[in-house]
């Protein structure tokens, strides 16, 4: 069908729908018109109404001899029968908008509300019955529907001008649902023709079908596999990904367990990939990535299975190898992977940490192998990065204490586990306490937790929101109880997922509010690490608190990174040197401990020191010029009844050293 005969049908198909709705279109005037004329009481008008509906008789009849007309010359003149068509709609439209403003004036309410529903009616239904024609449809409707609504508008009736209101919206729906109704019907007829000539072109295409039959069955062969390929496939480095491994692994399980053989579950996980995906770019990250697993595919051989299990993580899995071998294997892998990168003129390294678990040594299935790899590999990276550490029973016991501290964790502050504690800072030339920190315990199935094991997990968990809330709330609670003088301030700590946390600030501002405390009294403290993980970020939620009217202390100065430039850009109120400096005093602390207190003056912070244990380090940080002291010379952290009986103690003149021995 050439382009020419195709518009052709297209227009013929459209006329068609037209004239095919013409009977029905012509009986629902007519019904309509004998409703309005005949269904009203009438008196001065009823004449005229009468010519009218004659008139409008005159239009449907003269509709319906065109259609008997187009049934024996259909398709001869297309534009001839468009436009007759076009010509029936308009005269019939037109005289139903004679009828609404010519006989305005002589209708009632009713009357009135009626015929705006009846045009109202019309136009609705032109939507669907003129659909085939754009310009007929929105002109019914609108010859139909805006007059009367005119008339409505300017009419001193308020029920009239609410009638008008509405006619006009529904003048601008129904142009716009003719509108798209005639879209959709000429797209059908568009999409039938399509049809046809599908049909049409059907033997061809069967033909074709027949004679690449074969061939075609071997492309799908060969593209199933390619799908099952790619489906199992990570895109960036070309080795199995997660869930394929994950498959594999259980087949391996179940091949060695018949064949009594051992799997080794080597977990990898890169040294130093982070800080080359931030300093050189995603793209540069993906290069080295690829680079890495291109590696590890050489150093298996195909004797081993590889996979990309996420990230910058790696897992190898070595089928009837013992202990040693997987060890060896892993030590060959990390100096492999340690080799420079040379990209364009950059030499770039990353290093690679092993965990190992062995199947059926650690574990049965899949899932745990790969887990107690893992968690093998984590304990080693906390220790030292770049090596190799295999599964024991001890870490086992670790996993199951976290997994126990994970289950009670969240029941904790439910249950009044959890409870406050208080280390007071003294000054060193007055012995005033100038603030006390609190410190969280947990005592959990009559054990005491210590928070190095349980803040971690509820850091990964998200249980530390919950747990600092409570922690801020009840320090500013104790606060504005303890026997201390008004001035006497309390420090609360704050973790990263704390800081992170989009309503700290709002958290903050409720916890002075309700306890009633002044702002000036609360320290908050946030340990130096913190600020490497967005240091832009943290800092702008440090000025926001200090917004507040609370202080913002640096807590284990010198152990973080880059801590001058932290002085520099962070308008700190207190830097507290880390205890491990204190410790040190004789073996080099002290030239720390110097130059942290001289960097502070400039900057004008307060400093303290954690950590004091002893009348000889007292005295060494004082000739330094050391103000505020912390530690178990003047006090253990106390309980809030034990810190009222220290505070009460300290105010009656009793030395630090009879207090720590009566606490």
């Amino acid at each position: 069908m050439t382009v020419n005969n195709e518009a052709f049908e297209i227009k013929n198909d459209r006329i068609k729908l037209l004239y095919q709705n013409v009977l029905s279109g012509v009986l629902i005037n007519f019904l309509v018109s004998c409703a309005i004329v005949f269904g009203f009481e009438h008196s001065s008008d009823h004449i005229g109404r009468v010519i009218w509906f004659i008139a409008m008789l005159g239009i449907l009849i003269g509709r319906i001899l065109d259609w008997h007309y187009w049934r024996k010359t259909a398709g001869t003149n297309q534009s001839s029968d468009l436009q007759r068509v076009r010509i029936g709609c308009t005269l019939t439209a037109a005289a139903w908008s004679f009828y609404s403003v010519y006989f305005f004036d002589n209708m009632s309410e009713i009357e009135f509300s009626t015929t705006v529903i009846i045009v109202a009616a019309l136009a609705g239904g032109a939507t669907t019955l003129l659909s085939a024609d754009k310009l007929s449809s929105i002109s019914y409707s609108t010859i139909l529907l805006v007059p009367i609504s005119i008339v409505g508008l300017v009419s001193d009736n308020p029920h009239h001008y609410v009638l008008g209101l509405l006619g006009i919206s529904f003048a601008v729906i129904m142009a716009t649902t003719s509108f798209k109704s005639s879209r959709f019907t000429l797209r059908a007829i568009k999409t039938k023709h399509h049809n046809e000539r599908l049909v049409a072109s059907q033997e061809k295409l069967l033909q074709e079908i027949h004679l690449h039959n074969e061939k075609l069955e071997e492309t799908v062969s060969l593209r199933t596999k390619e799908v099952i390929r790619v489906s199992n496939i990570d895109p960036l480095t070309n080795l199995s990904n997660r869930k394929a491994f994950s498959t594999r692994l259980n087949d391996l399980i179940s091949q060695a367990d018949t064949n009594k053989q051992k799997i080794a579950i080597l977990f990898i996980d890169l040294d130093g990939f982070k800080a080359i995906n931030d300093q050189n770019g995603h793209a540069t990250g993906d290069v080295v990535l690829s680079r890495v697993a291109n590696r590890i595919l050489d150093m298996t051989k195909n004797e081993h299975h590889a996979c990309r299990w996420g990230g910058d993580e790696f897992i190898v899995a070595m089928v009837d190898v013992g202990i040693q071998q997987a060890r060896t294997f892993a030590t060959e892998l990390i100096n492999e992977i340690k080799q420079p990168i040379i990209l364009n003129t950059n030499s770039l390294r990353v290093g690679a940490t092993v965990g190992i678990s062995m199947y059926p040594l650690h574990g049965l299935t899949g899932d745990d192998l790969i887990l107690l790899a893992d968690t093998a590999m984590y304990e080693q990276k906390q220790s030292n990065n770049a090596n190799v550490l295999v599964f024991s029973e001890k870490m086992r016991e670790t996993l199951l204490f976290k997994s126990r501290l994970k289950a009670n964790l969240e029941y904790a502050l439910a249950n009044n586990q959890m409870y406050l504690t208080y280390q007071p800072v003294v000054d060193s030339s007055t012995a005033d306490i100038i603030f006390c920190e609190a410190l969280l315990r947990w005592y959990c199935d009559g054990n005491l937790v210590s928070p190095e094991d349980f803040i971690p997990i509820a850091e990964q968990h998200g249980f530390i929101h919950e747990i600092g809330a409570w922690v801020l709330n009840q320090a500013c609670q104790d606060a504005t109880r303890w026997e201390f003088a008004e001035h006497v301030g309390v420090s609360v700590n704050m973790s990263v997922a704390q800081i992170m946390h989009l309503d700290i600030i709002n958290i903050t501002q409720n916890a002075i509010t309700q306890s009633g405390i002044a702002p000036h009294r609360l320290h908050i403290e946030i340990t130096e690490s913190l600020f490497a993980e967005n240091l832009d970020k943290v800092i702008k939620v440090v000025r926001k608190l200090q917004a507040l009217g609370a202080k913002v202390s640096i807590d284990d100065f010198g152990t973080g990174f880059s801590s001058l430039a932290l002085l520099q850009n962070l308008s700190a109120d207190i830097v507290k040197i880390d205890k491990c400096f204190i410790y040190a005093l004789k073996h080099g602390g002290d030239v720390i401990i110097q130059a942290t207190q001289s960097i502070a003056q400039d900057f004008k912070y307060d400093v303290v020191a954690e950590g004091v244990e002893t009348a000889e380090q007292v005295e060494a940080l004082k000739s330094m010029g050391i103000k505020y002291l912390q530690g178990y010379y003047f006090s253990k952290p106390l309980t809030f009844s034990d810190l009222n009986k220290f505070a009460e103690a300290h105010s009656n003149g009793i030395t630090t050293e009879r207090l720590t021995e009566g606490c």
